[in-house]
């Protein structure tokens, strides 16, 4: 006969920011998960610059983004992220770094980098990526881009602090950030993708 067997995998804590050293970057790995989709994010500061790395965009400037969310003065942006003194500098450093000021030139920034020039797909582009795939577990709609800003602020908060030493970085193979996914965790993915036809 042909057995089928099914293997338990180990993986990284969906949802929730593992922020680690590596060389001289410091970086924030996010598995987004919603509905047995996940999106796998990176942030890595280097140089005092901070870039994220999620589904077809590359090495984009976290000020970039967060303009396109909706955070367009440079003081609703460092307020979201930190009152410290020492890390407001890193971020004066970002916002002078990439001069994009609106949600327009946001947008037209992340254009040039996905090589769309045509302003109507390229807007229809950026918006499913800003719905879809960017932290998709905190919603997939319009309404939650501010909160999609404020939780990456957060996150480069973190990066920020670890950067100027002031905390530890985490264990990325610590039991408390790993999960095992089990047969039923399995079978509920294959249901979902034959019952949405998506396999």
């Amino acid at each position: 006969g042909t057995e089928r067997v099914i293997v338990m995998v180990e993986e990284v804590l969906s949802n929730r920011p593992i922020i680690e050293r590596k060389g001289e970057a410091e970086t924030a790995r996010i598995n987004s998960e919603t509905s047995g989709f996940v999106q796998r994010h990176v942030l890595e500061r280097k140089n005092g610059i901070t870039t994220i790395s999620f589904a077809n965009l590359k090495k984009l400037p976290i000020v970039v983004l967060l303009r396109a969310l909706g955070l367009e003065s440079d003081r609703e942006l460092i307020e979201a992220t930190t009152t410290e003194p020492k890390e407001m500098e890193e971020l004066y450093f970002n916002l002078y770094e990439f001069d994009v000021k609106t949600i327009e030139e946001a947008k037209e920034y992340i254009g040039k980098k996905i090589k769309i020039p045509q302003k109507e797909y390229r807007d229809k582009r950026i918006n499913d990526i800003l719905a879809k795939y960017l932290l998709p577990h905190l919603g997939q709609d319009k309404k939650v881009r501010k909160e999609k800003a404020t939780y990456l602020c957060k996150v480069m908060k973190k990066l920020l602090v670890l950067g100027l030493q002031e905390t530890k970085d985490q264990d990325i193979d610590h039991f408390a950030n790993k999960r095992i996914k089990m047969t039923a965790d399995f079978l509920e993915i294959l249901f979902r993708s034959v019952l949405l036809g998506k396999y």
